[in-house]
Parts: structure tokens; sequence; C-alpha cells
């Protein structure tokens, strides 16, 4: 059996005009719930100073990667009680990758703002 081997990313770009910053955030999951997303602009916002309103945050879909979050079952479900702990995944998440996309995204982030430089932009 020929096992796969591609780590998932997660690549930010940071745009920036008369002292205003949008930043693109893209992260190879399957999804990501309102509340993750939500954490990593919170997150961005502690440790950057970036706006939370300018910080986009998608995902690529990648089937081959978890979900950020339960996203298929809320935890608060009323049959969430019968998922064991051995099945979680078919809540659509696993919650050991959590915490650990979350620091991938505030490294991409740190890494685009650590390359920040003056570019032009034209249209042709």
């Amino acid at each position: 059996m020929e096992i796969f081997e591609s780590p998932l990313k997660a690549r930010a770009l940071i745009l920036e005009s008369d002292g205003q910053r949008l930043c693109v955030l893209s992260t190879d999951v399957l999804a990501i719930r309102d509340d993750y997303a939500a954490e990593v602009r919170r997150r961005a916002q502690a440790r950057f100073g970036l706006d939370p309103s300018k910080l986009i945050v998608n995902c690529t879909q990648n089937h081959l990667a978890p979900s950020v979050g339960h996203c298929f079952c809320l935890d608060e479900a009323f049959w969430r009680r019968y998922v064991p702990d051995e099945l979680e995944w078919v809540l659509g998440g696993d919650r050991a990758y959590n915490e650990h996309f979350l620091d991938g995204c505030m490294r991409a982030i740190e890494g685009a703002l650590a390359t920040v430089r003056p570019v032009t932009a034209r249209v042709g």
C-alpha cells in the first residue's frame, strides 16, 4: 500500500495601502466552522494588530484534510452524546487538529507580515 504524504498548508497574503492592511488566509482543510474562523481573527488581532474585519479566512475544501470544528454535527446537538470519542470523525472534525490549525494560521500570517514589501499593481 502506498502512503500519500502531503503536508497541509496555510498561506497568507498581506496587502497594505495607506496604512490599511488586508489579510487573505488560505488553508488546506475540508471546512472551517465560523467559531474557528472567528478565533483566527481574534488571535491575529491580539498578536499582530490586524483588524478582524479585514482578515479573509478561506479553506480549499481539501477532502484529504480534516475539518476544523465539528462541521457535520454541532457539539450541542442532542445525539452528540451517543458518539463515542473513537468515532469523533463522524462529527466532521478532529479536536486534536484544531489547535495545530490555529498555530499554523498564525505562523502563515507572521511570515506574510515579515515579507511585506512595496509593489506596483497595474491593469492592462
